[in-house]
């Protein structure tokens, strides 16, 4: 069995990570040269088995999830026939079993690395990486140890999780068809890249502080910096993209509006971010001082341990009420808080003993110099992390304190009126600090070079505030500003104050920031041979000041479309959401601020179909996905007995699909796929996973010339409530429209029965059927064309169909074969919901008999609501000039 195979690659993995570790830390405190070798040569096989047990793990563990092995909890729990291949990716880490293995897989790769790259560091180093593989290996274990469990596998069959499942009793071998499925909200292709990018920021954590452990175990204290820093900014570059990653899956799936909720497990990975963020201004501190050395290796050490208290945080299930992210408890509580305190407390206790070695100078640093400066960014950063960090830490101090202190009732308002300082002091900081690094300039000099960032950044703030008020976007806490005023209290003064006059300057510290870095790379470019290498810093600064300016306008003057001219229609939603949607009947222009809004109805299967295959099937029925034209993938349940072999007729060359756990005959796909097609229009099969797209064109009131389309997605999700909706959007080069919907008819209410008419006609009669004018043009003689397909007598009937503005025409026939048995062929008129059928001929009066049937168009409305977001792309591209800078930041210290 796989599960058998993946649990001896878990203790395989742990307990060749404990021998490499034990042999690296060995190696690293053996003075005898012979013998350190010995240890190391042990431990370096030591890693190469454990690497190859890692990826024997994975190996599996995705196989399991690849091959539907239902068998397996994980499996069931996470994964499910419907899913492709690319959402299997994210099935095997949906669990935490699974992100604790793509963390195992992050560490094996980069001490794989290091083996190589490390040289003289390699044994500490590797010592420290190998331990904390040992630790996370034996969160997958899955094994009890003196009636203690130790860790969760992921490879415990099902049965063994749902002893008293009622099917377990009666079946002790049943397995299910299908799985659970991958959590909706994870079906997205950012699913697929994020968590390994951000997984990948997270192991990288570690190296540096590992590279600081080993300098004070060997009493190097200075020799670690030039090893370690460029795995320190490999670190912040990926957990940063990782963290902007989440951000924009938050903002293309969920339908909050945004792309940060300040969540507390967001909270979690920008906490050491911006730790690691002061650790690396802390190193240039030193480079450029030689001060500030001890408090260097404490914030390198930090950021790692904030990594494993993060951990805590999201797994321990202490968060379960306050965020919707983090994972539910699977009684690895102990565990990972000693996965903190195995490394908190020897870091303590080293520092503590090296303190008094470790080289220090003076650390007053003169007013007007590049180190005060940084000293200052560094500080603001430290600030920002431990505000966060001690909002987000509430439910733990709560559990150990036993208090019940409640998180802030206006999150949002809560961390901008504290986090916009920071931005603002970090990018006047920036600016500043640049100029000092690389002009050394001081006094009037210095106040000479600022004098243009100074002038074009009150400038652009001036124009961008005369901008904001011509085109009337409110700021978003004007409502929160007005319930200040009213209060008439000093204190709520002071705060309307604080929070009134920080857009402002947040936007001339964020222009400040972007126009004094653009000066120093230009001059960087003119001065230095090579200056290419040496702009990494410099990038990162204007990267960042453009994420500032993208922020605050995106979230802070976001401006909602769907206004809504009629809210009494809406009655059922509360408060602003009434004035903030839009009731989209099928079909029917509504208007909204600049745009005529018409839903136009749901994304259909369009033929041809193709790549039919059976994902589900009972005693009576099966369920089916195919793809169509456009390649969206559909799903449908169809009854067994109608596709099956006998009744399809299994010729050759048709395609025939058998389960498994086959109950009855087998499926003709064939037939399948000729039937759907046939009949596509009355069928309507949905997207799998019970999604629907609803196509929603926008058009300019002022031009009807200028339109788009969006097609937001819902779905109904019970197990989560009511509808999940996800966003669509439409992206200009100074903003975007993003729209999502709100609510829509509930699909019990919209079933509609078929209505059947008998109409009497000759050739040139008129009749009616729900307002359409129906006509009987001509009766067609086939006969001959019949007698060749062994027929008596054939006839068609050419009708036309008028509605409002168009005309149709439908050709049912009537037959009557060699055993005088009566055929007929139907014709219809999908856009019209109607059908007609040929039933007789009266040779006598001359006149025909038609049947038709009408499906009455169901109650399709939607309700939407529309956001225009200005200046998003800012912030999309400030991110790029960030990485792009940390990269050649890495290279040139790389080089070094």
């Amino acid at each position: 069995m796989p599960g058998v195979v993946g649990e001896f690659f878990t203790a395989l993995a742990m307990s060749s990570a404990t021998v490499a570790a034990l042999s690296f830390f060995i190696a690293e405190r053996t003075k005898d040269t012979s013998e350190s070798d010995a240890w190391g040569r042990v431990a370096k096989w030591s890693w190469w088995t454990h690497l190859v047990s890692v990826l024997g793990v994975i190996v599996t563990l995705f196989s399991m999830i690849y091959f539907h092995d239902y068998r397996y909890h994980y499996v069931w729990e996470h994964s499910s026939n419907e899913l492709p291949v690319y959402y299997m990716i994210s099935c095997f880490w949906e669990g935490q079993e699974g992100s604790f293995l793509l963390w195992l897989f992050w560490h094996s790769i980069l001490g794989s690395i290091l083996i190589f790259k490390a040289k003289d560091w390699r044994n500490g180093v590797m010592g420290v990486i190998a331990s904390i593989q040992t630790i996370l290996s034996s969160m997958i274990l899955g094994a009890f140890i003196l009636n203690i469990k130790i860790g969760s596998s992921p490879f415990i069959l099902l049965k063994e999780v749902m002893v008293d499942a009622p099917i377990f009793q009666s079946r002790p071998d049943f397995v299910p068809t299908n799985g659970t499925g991958l959590n909706p909200l994870l079906q997205n292709y950012w699913m697929v890249i994020h968590p390994p990018t951000l997984f990948l920021g997270f192991a990288s954590t570690i190296i540096p502080f590992a590279f600081v452990f080993t300098g004070l175990l060997r009493r190097q204290y200075t020799e670690w910096i030039k090893p370690s820093r460029p795995w320190l900014i490999l670190s912040v570059m990926v957990l940063g993209v990782g963290i902007i990653m989440g951000g924009y899956w938050a903002y293309e799936t969920l339908n909050f509006g945004g792309y940060w909720n300040w969540d507390p497990v967001e909270n979690g990975s920008l906490v050491p971010w911006l730790t690691g963020i002061a650790a690396l201004h802390a190193l240039l501190i030193y480079q450029k001082s030689k001060s500030y050395l001890r408090f260097s290796m404490i914030m390198v050490a930090v950021t790692f341990i904030l990594v494993l208290y993060s951990t805590f945080l999201t797994r321990s299930g202490i968060l379960g009420e306050t965020s919707v992210h983090t994972f539910t408890d699977l009684g690895l509580s102990g565990q990972l808080i000693l996965l903190v305190f195995l490394y908190l407390i020897p870091v303590i206790i080293i520092f503590a003993n090296r303190w008094n070695d470790i080289p220090h100078k003076n650390e007053n640093q003169p007013l007007w110099s590049a180190s005060f400066f940084l000293i200052l960014g560094t500080l603001v950063f430290l600030f920002s992390s431990a505000e966060i960090l001690f909002s987000t830490s509430l439910p733990v101090f709560n559990k150990i304190f036993g208090t019940h202190a409640a998180p802030p009732a206006k999150l949002q308002l809560f961390y901008y009126k504290w986090n916009v300082w920071f931005a603002i002091a970090i990018g006047l900081f920036s600016g500043i600090a640049q100029f000092l690094w690389w002009k050394n300039a001081g006094g009037k000099k210095l106040s000479d070079a600022l004098f243009r960032p100074f002038l074009i950044a009150v400038i652009a703030t001036g124009v961008t505030l005369i901008l904001v008020t011509y085109y009337q976007r409110p700021f978003a806490y004007d409502k929160e500003m007005t319930a200040l005023l009213e209060k008439k209290e000093i204190l709520a003064y002071i705060e309307w104050f604080f929070i009134a006059f920080s857009d402002k300057i947040m936007f001339f510290s964020s222009f400040f920031a972007i126009a004094a870095n653009i000066d120093v790379l230009i001059s960087i470019l003119k001065k230095n041979t090579g200056g290419l290498k040496f702009i990494g810093g410099t990038l990162s600064h204007i990267g960042f000041g453009l994420m500032l300016v993208g922020i605050l306008f995106s979230s802070g003057y976001d401006y909602v479309v769907s206004k809504n001219l009629t809210p009494a229609e809406l009655s059922l939603f509360e408060g602003d959401d009434k004035n903030d949607n839009v009731l989209l009947p099928l079909g029917v222009p509504r208007q909204m601020s600049g745009f005529f809004a018409t839903y136009k109805g749901k994304v259909q299967a369009e033929p041809p179909l193709r790549d039919f295959q059976v994902i589900e099937k009972t005693k009576e029925t099966f369920k089916v996905k195919f793809e169509d034209k456009k390649g969206e993938t559909f799903a449908m349940e169809l009854p067994l007995n109608v596709f099956t072999k006998q009744n399809g007729g299994g010729k050759p060359g048709e395609t025939i699909h058998a389960m498994s756990n086959n109950e009855g005959a087998d499926i003709n796909l064939t037939y399948v796929k000729e039937f759907t097609e046939k009949n596509l229009t009355y069928i309507k099969p949905q997207l799998i996973n019970n999604r629907t797209k609803f196509i929603i064109t926008f058009t300019d009131i002022q031009d009807s010339t200028r339109s788009f389309t969006v097609i937001p997605e819902s779905e109904v999700n019970q197990d989560m409530g009511s509808i999940l909706s996800h966003p669509s959007r439409k992206i200009f080069a100074g903003k975007d429209i993003y729209v999502h919907v709100s609510s829509i008819p509930n699909p019990k209410e919209t079933e509609v029965e078929p209505k059947y008419f008998t109409l009497n006609m000759k050739q040139g009669d008129s009749d009616s059927i729900a307002g359409y004018r129906i006509v009987l043009e001509n009766i067609v003689n086939l006969t001959e064309q019949a007698r060749k397909e062994g027929q008596i007598l054939a006839a068609g009937a050419n009708i036309r169909v008028f509605a409002e503005d168009s005309t149709y025409s439908a050709h049912p026939v009537y037959t009557i074969g060699e055993d005088h048995k009566i055929g007929m062929i139907e014709s219809d008129i999908p856009p019209l919901g109607l059908k007609f059928a040929f039933v007789k001929i009266d040779p006598q009066t001359q006149s025909v008999t038609l049947q038709a049937e009408y499906i009455p168009t169901a109650n399709d409305w939607i309700v939407v609501k529309a956001i225009e977001k200005p200046m998003i792309n800012l912030l999309w591209l400030g991110t790029f000039v960030l990485t792009f800078g940390f990269g050649i930041a890495m290279y040139r210290r790389a080089k070094e």
